[in-house]
């Protein structure tokens, strides 16, 4: 995942779960796991995966 910003929204594509960044990071390999995948960024489209 390329470099997160604060108020970016991650999501669990298997248990739902969202998370909000509250700190900028400038790390190109930046990436948060949840249910052992990497979360995605949720998009604001569909609510349930973020597309």
């Amino acid at each position: 995942m390329e470099p997160v910003k604060s108020g970016t929204v991650l999501y669990c594509g298997k248990c739902g779960v969202e998370v909000t960044v509250t700190k900028d990071c400038g790390s190109a390999d930046c990436s948060i796991a949840c249910c052992g995948e990497p979360m995605k960024r949720k998009g604001g489209g569909c609510c349930c995966c973020g597309g």
